[in-house]
């Protein structure tokens, strides 16, 4: 590459930031976008457009071994501190302001920008590429970011329309999750008050991480599904690092782990064995690395043992064969449309491939450690109240009652299948964006989908 271009590309980049960041929404009068349009915001939703293509572009190396791509070279190689902390404010005002324009005392006078989705995927972007911004992120407030991002992700969490922007917030919130500095922060007392209808009696940005992804996954209906375990996977990359939980917030998650592990729903399909697995894997981090902390979710633990305790038995095929198609057959009758057998059903293989493995032996040794001393003290009146019992497992210890840990495994995507899906959707975001203003495209070239004709026997 000769240096004319190199020195083009050079310009071209840093002055698409330059445009991005002369924009922030906040410092508008109020009401002023009601009545008049900001030229500079479509400025600023190109250059972003522009950017997010330029850098998520990934040729092969070439015989040097540097990329091609110069873009992504720029971007990888910012390091100086007043150059991150620009985009870093940039990226945290843009997402602020959708939590800004759902929290105003005026209603209505501040507007949410309609590029969400592209400041999301800039944010991606240059997290993923630049060491030296994520590093910045985490020594800054890492919060600045994560909490708009997570009031983002629950505003469109049921509109079936905007399923690949949530799955793009999953991939985000799973990448954030392999970070220790990112879990350590959620330690921090939570003060963002994002405007979310949720009651929450927490008091760390932890405890309202868990207790958000709760709410949203039991009232799913069926947008987020694909993605839950992707959310499981997050809590499960953070938990070793989670210090302390409200009572509240582990007795969500021991809700949630006894509707997963419900017969109705684990054996009614094969992959819903996954998510029991996580919320396992996650508990036994909680207790094996923080046990002091998070008396809490024992003592939770404890109060719900049973559904633990049966999940530990050995299970019967033909009784769960049985059990299933009992249960479609219930549903059927308020669902006549539903096939009149099962779209899966449980065998001895598919259960021998999974059940055996289930991380349940901590979680029963302590229960069998616990139980009958619990119940020792209670007939003496000794424990008599919530607060007794949970003092009571605060001054005990589990050091040679459950297996000592075993090594941290952090939890990620593949890097192949998450460029193919960004590709689709950032051109697909893209196209959608310009069909109806800026001639970019030749619509009568771009195949959507394919129609098939069926044959006429």
């Amino acid at each position: 590459m000769n240096d004319d271009v190199v020195k083009e590309s050079t310009l071209l980049f840093f002055s698409l930031w330059n445009t991005a960041l002369c924009y922030n929404p906040s410092t508008l009068l109020p009401y002023t976008s009601q009545w008049m349009a900001d030229p500079q915001e479509e400025m600023t939703l190109t250059a972003t457009h522009l950017l997010v293509l330029l850098t998520h572009y990934q040729p092969p190396l070439s015989d040097n071994d540097l990329p091609k791509n110069r873009f992504r070279l720029y971007l990888s190689q910012l390091s100086r501190p007043t150059d991150l902390q620009l985009v870093f404010d940039y990226i945290a005002n843009m997402l602020g302001n959708a939590v800004d324009a759902h929290n105003t005392i005026l209603p209505g006078s501040q507007r949410m920008i309609d590029f969400q989705d592209e400041i999301v995927s800039l944010f991606w972007q240059t997290f993923e590429i630049c060491p030296n911004f994520r590093q910045h992120a985490f020594n800054n407030n890492i919060d600045r970011l994560f909490s708009p991002l997570l009031f983002i992700f629950q505003l469109h969490a049921k509109d079936p329309t905007r399923y690949y922007f949530e799955q793009l917030c999953a991939y985000i919130f799973l990448s954030l999750s392999q970070y220790r500095a990112f879990a350590m922060a959620l330690n921090r007392p939570y003060t963002s008050k994002l405007p979310v209808p949720m009651a929450f009696y927490g008091e760390t940005n932890a405890d309202f991480l868990i207790c958000l992804f709760h709410k949203l996954i039991a009232s799913d209906r069926g947008v987020l599904k694909p993605i839950t375990n992707i959310l499981l996977t997050v809590l499960q990359n953070i938990s070793p690092y989670i210090k302390r939980l409200n009572v509240h917030t582990a007795s969500r998650l021991v809700n949630m782990f006894q509707q997963y592990s419900r017969v109705s729903y684990l054996y009614s399909q094969s992959s819903h064995w996954q998510n029991v697995d996580a919320l396992l894997v996650m508990f036994n981090n909680l207790i094996q690395y923080q046990y002091h902390g998070n008396v809490t979710l024992i003592y939770a633990i404890l109060t719900k043992r049973s559904s633990f305790l049966q999940l530990n038995k050995k299970a019967k095929v033909d009784v769960l064969i049985s059990m299933t198609k009992q249960v479609h057959a219930r549903r059927r009758e308020k669902n006549p449309s539903l096939p009149e057998t099962p779209a899966f059903l449980p065998s001895a293989e598919w259960l021998s491939s999974w059940k055996p493995r289930l991380p349940l032996r901590t979680i029963v040794d302590m229960i069998q450690y616990f139980s009958p001393r619990i119940d020792t003290e209670t007939k003496k009146g000794t424990l008599s109240t919530e607060s007794d019992l949970m003092e009571f497992i605060q001054q005990d210890t589990l050091v040679g009652v459950i297996p000592t840990p075993p090594q941290l495994l952090v939890r990620t995507f593949s890097s192949s299948s998450i460029h193919r899906f960004l590709t689709v959707y950032y051109w697909s975001l893209i196209y959608m964006r310009n069909v109806d203003s800026t001639p970019l495209f030749d619509t009568s070239k771009i195949h959507l989908f394919e129609i098939h004709e069926g044959s006429s026997s």
